[in-house]
């Protein structure tokens, strides 16, 4: 693995790292602030939901006072006459006012007209015995002050209602109170639509803790852990929140929960926010990350590819010395002057090493013993005076044949044996006699050879003295 690829896969991890953490911070601090406005969006709902029942109770008691204090009920109130009867306590009444039940109750409590009326059924219903016993003297329907009400909720066996009770007057507020009047509007699917139509969000209501709950709200009642808890907000899913809210009646007694479905927008345009913001942070990382490898490409990558490539192209026999110093003062042009420093030693020693051999080439071309060099593969690097008035050819034209074919056929495998044995290390009991190819013809010579090593004590090369065997070999030293 290349540097390149090497810092590539660092600032990747440490990208991913960056952004795992970021993301799992982000998304923490965004659930605790989602959770804080959905909060807040659903108590300000149950709040206006709390405006829109109280609003709709003022209206229904707006128009229980304009029949309560007025001389034609007052007078109904004391004779029951027909005529009154006709004119105000038809269907249509119940229809127009959408009520369910209509009471008209004398201070005794006794009814003097009492009616319910099913809109959807569009039928009469007749008036439970709970609703009687309520009107009764000392009742919480009864001795209302004039120009008073009580309105509220009020369950029934039949459902939810909202109600406006008022003493009845005569047009001037005046009395002696000739009883109750009580008008009663059902909350029930048709009054819930056009509340919810009101608020814009879907509405429902439910008696508590009466009969069994529906299944929506069945796993809620267990919700509220105290007594003091009136309000429970749950999410549904991620498209919808509940909230559900409990609310007394017109006795003070908790008896109504209702609920709001909520949109989540909020959270929806958090996670859409928080998809964008950290898609950004992604790109604004991954751009980052490549301007990043752009630089150390450019500025620290390249410049050590240029610096390796003079190094490799260095020749310490060439007079031209390749400067890899990059430019700049920072590290690498640092190391690039350490190693140009070094490059220009190994040059100089090079040059003295090749003085030194040149010098030494000199004097053995003044010997008359043949004297030959060849690298450890066999090419003879360099042939003496000597040597080359026996096998003909100039200096140049010596160098780089093969030794095998300087030998004589016939002599060539104990001639290979020999050297091998040298380069293996093993020290030759005697000088290599063969023969080998000269101008003249065959002419049989014996060798002495020896390893030549550099400063390291890594062979180098071969070095070969050659006599003819009537005279004798000459230990090259």
């Amino acid at each position: 693995m290349n540097l390149r690829e090497k810092t590539f896969l660092r600032l990747l991890l440490l990208t991913c790292l960056s952004f795992g953490v970021l993301f799992l911070l982000t998304l923490a601090h965004t659930q605790k602030t989602l959770y804080r406005l959905e909060t807040q969006q659903a108590q300000e709902s149950l709040d206006r939901l709390g405006r829109v029942l109280a609003l709709r109770l003022e209206n229904l008691d707006t128009t229980c006072a304009d029949w309560a204090a007025w001389d034609a009920t007052y007078a109904f109130m004391a004779d029951g006459n027909e005529r009154y009867r006709q004119e105000n306590l038809m269907e249509e009444t119940f229809t127009t006012l959408r009520l369910g039940y209509l009471l008209f109750a004398r201070p005794d409590g006794t009814l003097l007209y009492g009616k319910g009326f099913d809109r959807e059924l569009d039928r009469p219903l007749p008036v439970p015995g709970t609703l009687r016993e309520r009107l009764l003297p000392g009742g919480p329907l009864q001795d209302i002050p004039p120009g008073k009400s009580r309105r509220g909720l009020w369950v029934t066996p039949q459902g939810i209602y909202l109600v406006a009770a008022r003493s009845i007057l005569n047009s001037q507020f005046q009395g002696p109170s000739r009883g109750t009047l009580v008008m009663m509007r059902p909350l029930d699917a048709s009054e819930l639509r056009s509340i919810s139509s009101e608020m814009g969000f879907p509405v429902s209501a439910r008696p508590f803790s009466v009969g069994q709950p529906p299944v929506d709200f069945s796993f809620i009642t267990s919700g509220f852990t105290s007594r003091t808890d009136t309000r429970l907000i749950v999410p549904v899913n991620d498209d919808t929140l509940s909230a559900y809210v409990l609310l007394k009646d017109l006795f003070g007694e908790v008896a109504v929960m209702a609920k709001v479905d909520l949109p989540r927008w909020i959270a929806l345009q958090t996670r859409q926010t928080l998809l964008l913001h950290l898609l950004s942070i992604l790109g604004a990382g991954i751009l980052t990350v490549g301007c990043f490898l752009l630089g150390v490409e450019r500025g620290i990558l390249q410049r050590l590819r240029d610096l390796r490539d003079q190094v490799q192209r260095f020749d310490p026999n060439s007079p031209q010395v390749p400067s890899p110093c990059p430019a700049g003062d920072d590290e690498i042009a640092q190391v690039g002057r350490g190693v140009e420093s070094l490059m220009e030693q190994a040059r100089e020693r090079g040059r003295s090493e090749q003085e030194q051999r040149d010098i030494m080439r000199q004097v053995l071309d003044q010997i008359r013993d043949m004297v030959l060099f060849c690298s450890l593969e066999g090419e003879v690097t360099f042939a003496n005076e000597a040597f080359r008035r026996q096998v003909g050819g100039t200096r140049q034209q010596a160098a780089g044949r093969p030794i095998w074919n300087l030998v004589h056929p016939e002599d060539q495998e104990t001639f290979r044996e020999g050297l091998h044995r040298l380069l293996l290390g093993e020290p030759l009991e005697a000088p290599l006699s063969c023969r080998i190819l000269t101008l003249r013809g065959p002419l049989r010579v014996a060798f002495l050879a020896n390893l030549v090593r550099d400063r390291n004590g890594t062979p180098k090369e071969v070095a070969l003295s050659a006599r003819e065997t009537d005279e004798g070999p000459r230990s090259l030293r």
